[in-house]
């Protein structure tokens, strides 16, 4: 994830903040660019697809100026995108998303995936998209009723901390279950993780 990316994703939650401490909703629009910033990244990178994500941004800003609590819904609905790309990911003939996840991972340090560890990975993939339906529903009930101070602890702390907790429960989890798997350090597998490129996950 490159350095625009990282900066996108921070100042959105902030320039949030901002606008309430200064009571000024219409701060919010500013937020949408560096929305789309973020977003990007799992596209290609030509220009067609950046001037469409550009222009569709630019649109929506306008339209945040004259209603303010619309600009809470974008990442709400990208929490409950994410459910549905993980609830979709376990169709019948497709690969969970938590073994793409893990082929990816294991294959850039030369490991496979560990024997019979087919139905633990649709197990995980079963929860996330439980996690992340979840974390969706209540971020969009707070953007409906425009509890803007909620919503953003709510995405800026709740969202980010529940991620991270399964991320690792999963991870010490896993070294029970396959005792043969290497002992990383929760930090070495959390950055493998992070460094996992989002268009790689849905090829």
């Amino acid at each position: 994830m490159n350095l625009c990316r990282w900066l996108a994703i921070g100042g959105y939650p902030l320039l949030i903040i901002v606008s309430l401490w200064l009571q000024q909703p219409q701060l919010r629009s500013l937020g949408l660019p560096l929305l789309a910033i973020a977003v990007v990244g799992p596209l290609s990178y030509s220009r067609k697809n950046i001037v469409i994500i550009m222009l569709l941004t630019c649109g929506l800003a306008l339209l945040v100026l004259w209603k303010p609590v619309l600009a809470l819904w974008p990442p709400s609905l990208l929490c409950l995108s994410v459910a549905v790309m993980f609830g979709l990911s376990l169709r019948p003939g497709k690969t969970p998303l938590i073994e793409r996840f893990a082929t990816i991972v294991l294959h850039a340090n030369d490991l496979e995936a560990p024997h019979n560890s087919e139905r633990w990975m649709r197990v995980w993939t079963w929860l996330w998209t439980a996690m992340m339906a979840l974390l969706g529903l209540v971020a969009v009930a707070l953007a409906l009723v425009d509890m803007a101070s909620a919503w953003t602890i709510w995405m800026v702390v709740v969202v980010p901390t529940s991620m991270l907790i399964l991320l690792l429960i999963e991870f010490y989890l896993r070294r029970y279950r396959f005792p043969e798997q290497p002992r990383w350090s929760p930090v070495y597998f959390l950055r493998a993780v992070v460094r996992v490129p989002p268009h790689k996950i849905t090829e």
